[in-house]
């Protein structure tokens, strides 16, 4: 039980992680594209 429920945790963690760098990345093209325009 224990372990299933550290299991999840690490899971939220890394979805967490995971958007956190889908929207920085998504950030980052945008103002790449305003630096270039």
């Amino acid at each position: 039980m224990y372990l299933l429920a550290r299991q999840e945790t690490i899971n939220i963690v890394s979805i967490k992680c995971y958007t956190r760098m889908l929207l920085f990345s998504e950030h980052l093209a945008k103002e790449s594209k305003q630096i270039t325009t």
